[in-house]
């Protein structure tokens, strides 16, 4: 595992941008859950996300589907969006679904790397693009994006 989820993570915490009580991660049960659900082992950044910040991030991810338990339907929730956009095709079978924005916007990788790449599908889209080469490049970029708006991830 490179742990580019846990600097993230430290270096929030270290300039004061996130405190450690607003991290809640899920426990060794949950990530079976989750491992469960998605039917194969968690890729490792993923798995660092969820171990450290699964269940909430202060204000991070605030509006967007992405942590335990509510991660457990977004499959079947993207799988329905796109049946209704008759665009059924686009997820694959090996397409994990593990975030979702505002019942428009779908996020999923394919692949068991360490830190995979990120597909995106945003409702009125021909196809599915990869704006993020990792995982950790995907939560750095929601990370930024918030701390651009906002100024901190605080509750």
């Amino acid at each position: 595992m490179n742990r580019k989820v846990f600097v993230l993570f430290d270096e929030l915490i270290k300039q004061g941008l996130l405190l450690p009580e607003e991290l809640h991660g899920c426990n060794e049960l949950e990530m079976e859950e989750l491992e469960a659900h998605f039917q194969f082992r968690l890729p490792g950044a993923y798995r660092e996300f969820m171990s450290l910040a699964g269940k909430g991030a202060g204000s991070l991810f605030k509006g967007t589907d992405i942590f335990f338990p509510r991660v457990l339907k977004l499959q079947s929730e993207a799988m329905d969006l796109l049946a209704e956009l008759g665009k059924s095709s686009i997820l694959s079978s090996c397409a994990k679904v593990f975030c979702m924005h505002q019942g428009y916007e779908i996020n999923y990788f394919l692949s068991t790397e360490d830190d995979p790449p990120v597909m995106q599908f945003f409702e009125g889209q021909e196809s599915p693009t990869n704006p993020w080469r990792t995982f950790s490049q995907f939560l750095g970029s929601g990370i930024d994006s918030h701390l651009q708006y906002w100024g901190n991830l605080h509750s």
